[in-house]
């Protein structure tokens, strides 16, 4: 039900969670921070958004492709609705120019199948 839910919420936003996969992004990554670090370098937050908060939740192959979708697991918004629009797809976009990461064949056998999550955030709310 909760797919369902997340999968209904994207589109009446009219957001289509579609990650490409192309040739692996970026330097050799072999562990976790490194992994982190490469994810985060492609988060631009939109300028003169409102406060949000965004998690989502999702998992890599082992050639660091995503596996599947990413699922939204929270979100909170302020703006309107063309505000969630721009919010949710420079989230995705960030997620879409960092992958595949360029994962080494130890980092990618342990992460493969692993779920992992992200929180975006306006640039107000951050500490």
């Amino acid at each position: 039900m909760k797919r369902f839910l997340v999968g209904l919420a994207l589109s009446v936003l009219g957001i289509t969670p579609a990650i490409s996969q192309q040739a692996p992004v970026g330097p050799p990554v072999n562990t976790i921070r490194e992994m982190g670090e490469a994810l985060w370098s492609c988060w631009n937050p939109p300028p003169d958004t409102q406060n949000f908060q965004v998690t989502i939740r999702f998992s890599f192959k082992r050639n660091g492709e995503v596996l599947g979708k990413p699922r939204i697991t929270y979100s909170t918004f302020n703006g309107d609705v063309e505000e969630r629009k721009i919010i949710m797809s420079r989230i995705l976009a960030s997620l879409d120019a960092c992958t595949p990461l360029n994962v080494t064949p130890e980092l990618g056998g342990a992460i493969a199948g692993q779920i992992f999550t992200m929180t975006f955030t306006s640039p107000s709310t951050k500490a």
